[in-house]
């Protein structure tokens, strides 16, 4: 009789479905920075992000979308995917890779694009308006470094979807932060100096 019910048992076991459900945790926010550390699960039906986590995520994205570090492109490259819609990031990797892009830019140029984010605006609720700075140096004495400025519109949304699957990603984008517009335009005479 023991041995039987250890066979059904063990049959049971073998045959159910496995499930994996995506449970993402918030650790702890820093009201400060807004940066994310996991003590209790995520509820996106009933968690509300502060200003300060939304200004840390808008200005995390646009600092490893816009800068170039040669040492940390792999990972830029893919955060900048897991943050996006499908669109913005295929524009983004198409923006890098294409002819005369980012990546050839610094191959035939040694160098690194460092950023600074002078203002987030809101807009509209998940709409905001970004105004940051470039600077490209050279580790080659070919040019002195040269400064743009840019003014992004950055639409955004925290949703459970955006979560990644993968173990590996998801503790990236606990709060699944996803950037679904991202419109840039050079500004030509700034407002606003560094």
């Amino acid at each position: 009789m023991a041995i039987a019910a250890l066979a059904v048992q063990a049959y049971t076991v073998a045959t159910m479905p496995t499930t994996i459900e995506k449970v993402p945790f918030l650790l702890k926010e820093n009201t400060e920075t807004g940066e994310i550390s996991s003590v209790y699960k995520l509820d996106h039906t009933t968690w509300t992000p502060s200003n300060t986590t939304e200004e840390y995520f808008i200005g995390h994205y646009i600092n490893i979308r816009e800068r170039f570090e040669q040492s940390s492109l792999d990972v830029d490259y893919i955060d900048v995917q897991l943050f996006s819609s499908q669109d913005i990031a295929n524009t983004y990797v198409g923006n890098m890779t294409r002819d005369k892009g980012v990546i050839e830019f610094f191959e035939r140029t040694p160098g690194e694009r460092e950023v600074f984010i002078k203002s987030i605006s809101w807009i509209e609720r998940n709409l905001v308006q970004v105004r940051f700075s470039t600077t490209d140096k050279y580790k080659v004495k070919v040019a002195l470094p040269e400064t743009k400025h840019f003014s992004v519109i950055l639409g955004y949304e925290f949703t459970p979807d955006a979560v990644p699957d993968k173990e590996e990603y998801r503790r990236k984008n606990l709060v699944g932060f996803h950037v679904s517009k991202y419109t840039i335009t050079t500004e030509s005479s700034p407002t606003w100096e560094r």
